[in-house]
């Protein structure tokens, strides 16, 4: 968390920004609250340099209020806020600087009104001598919020009072009963729902009797505007932003954004690595197909997708195998009954090969093997040729050979 530093001029125009007087409360990083400190802006800006701006416009300088506007194009409704405000201002719209704050309610937004030549100087005279708030809040939001109450704090002969979250003024003593009673009946609130910062002796007459949570402050009041408990109610312009500090910003993110580059280059050169390395298995993977495809089929002449061609060879075996497989059975059925019902005859062989079935047999006589081959003709309307025939010890032995016609 980064130091802050409340930092609240008087008012006026001083000739020379380095002699305003000015009061600075400073907080460690971890936003306890420190020591008080006054004096001119040459005098505290060792304390000041290096920690977050808060600058504090006194609650006379900003009108606080809220309003309906109609939409949800948060740039027209910006557009649109210095003319819904027009007649509650007595001074033109042009001369004042809007901020169109957080949403209350359906169609309700917090809205802040403060002099824009009064700002402007303010943030002018501080960008000569090179301090750049970081916000600028006015100092009735920075007193504690109490819910459901109202905050009263005594500053002088002047009165700083909190109505709300986005609420609050300014009043001299002598017309603080006369406001606190106009606030109370606005918002229909208990009169003993009031904290008071400042002596017993300070509250108005108007209120005596009024039981108040009532606190006595003998240190400077800005000692309690710290709470910072309005957010989205920033009244800095943004050509006020300064470039050093969203540089800062920018810089604070460039060693997570260099360790994501390292990483990205890092994942990259792995997926280079890992492609390069899976291209090679590729290529000797697509080698080795082909070593074994020449190998496989000596015929193969030209090789344009090895994969495709080996599929369609095998596809073709597969076909083959299956075609002889299945003429082969169908074959010997047919042939098995002409070969029992003819008389005497014994198989010694059979043989099949690419549709042609080789017989060696044994028959009664020469009649006998013509009457086989007629009969194996008629039943399967194959070919079949008696390659040979021999008379033994009154048995004639012989080879068949029968063919399908397709082959």
């Amino acid at each position: 968390m980064t130091r802050k530093v409340y930092i609240r001029p008087e008012p006026g125009e001083p000739t020379f920004v380095e002699q305003w007087p000015v009061e600075c409360l400073i907080t460690d990083s971890q936003g306890n609250t420190g020591k008080v400190k006054e004096g001119t802006f040459s005098e505290l800006k060792a304390d000041i340099v290096g920690a977050e701006l808060v600058l504090i416009i006194p609650a006379e300088q900003v009108l606080l209020t809220s309003i309906f506007l109609p939409g949800k194009n948060i740039a027209k409704l910006k557009q649109a806020l210095p003319f819904a405000l027009e007649e509650q201002l007595i001074t033109d719209i042009d001369e004042q600087y809007f901020v169109l704050g957080p949403k209350l309610g359906e169609q309700k937004y917090a809205v802040a009104v403060v002099a824009k030549a009064y700002l402007e100087n303010i943030l002018d005279n501080l960008k000569q001598i090179e301090l750049y708030p970081g916000k600028v809040l006015p100092e009735s939001l920075l007193l504690p919020l109490h819910e459901g109450k109202l905050t009263v704090a005594e500053d002088g002969d002047r009165i700083i009072v909190r109505t709300g979250t986005y609420s609050g003024f300014a009043c001299d003593k002598t017309n603080l009963g006369l406001m606190l009673n106009n606030v109370v009946n606005e918002n229909n609130q208990n009169k003993d729902e009031i904290v008071f910062y400042g002596s017993q002796e300070s509250l108005p007459s108007e209120l005596d009797g009024i039981q108040c949570e009532q606190h006595d402050v003998s240190h400077k009041i800005i000692s309690l505007l710290y709470h910072d408990s309005a957010p989205g109610l920033d009244l800095l312009p943004s050509q006020y932003i300064h470039r050093e500090k969203i540089d800062i910003k920018i810089k604070q993110w460039i060693p997570a954004a260099a360790m994501v580059l390292i990483w990205a280059v890092i994942q990259l050169s792995i997926q280079i690595y890992d492609f390069t390395k899976l291209n090679k298995q590729d290529v000797a993977l697509q080698q080795s197909l082909e070593n074994i495809y020449r190998q496989t089929f000596p015929d193969a002449r030209k090789i344009v997708n090895v994969e495709a061609q080996m599929r369609q060879r095998l596809e073709e075996l597969r076909e083959r195998s299956g075609k002889a497989e299945s003429g082969f059975t169908e074959m010997l059925v047919r042939s098995a009954p002409v070969l029992q019902r003819t008389p005497g005859l014994k198989l010694h062989a059979l043989r099949y090969h690419d549709g042609r079935m080789d017989l060696e047999l044994e028959v009664r006589d020469l009649n006998s093997l013509e009457q086989l081959k007629e009969n194996l003709i008629k039943t399967g309307g194959w070919q079949v040729e008696i390659q040979s025939a021999s008379s033994v010890e009154n048995k004639v032995q012989g080879k068949l050979q029968v063919r399908s016609v397709k082959s």
